[in-house]
């Protein structure tokens, strides 16, 4: 399961914004009466997606990208930084 959080200092809004760009559910905005703390609670910064839209989100926010790696029995194994290096390296770096 690979993992995508964006950066503590990112506006919520903005990151909701941009999760709703990749997902491809309908999800309906956030009410414009909702507080920051509310919107995070329902719409979180961390979510699951695949590697490619963690190494996109990666190079365009910054933030923090890693895959969790389990046995086939179920139980866990192992947890994986991404990191951007070489070609793929984009204006940030992974935290």
């Amino acid at each position: 399961m690979t993992y995508y959080e964006f950066p503590q200092q990112m506006p919520i809004r903005e990151a909701f914004t941009a999760w709703k760009e990749v997902d491809l559910t309908d999800r309906p905005d956030p009410p414009a009466g909702m507080t920051d703390e509310e919107v995070e609670a329902c719409w979180p910064r961390r979510r699951i997606c695949n590697v490619r839209t963690a190494k996109k989100f990666l190079r365009k926010y910054g933030g923090h990208a890693w895959t969790e790696w389990f046995e086939r029995d179920g139980g866990f194994c192992d947890t994986t930084e991404i990191r951007l290096e070489g070609r793929n390296r984009g204006s940030y770096n992974s935290i």
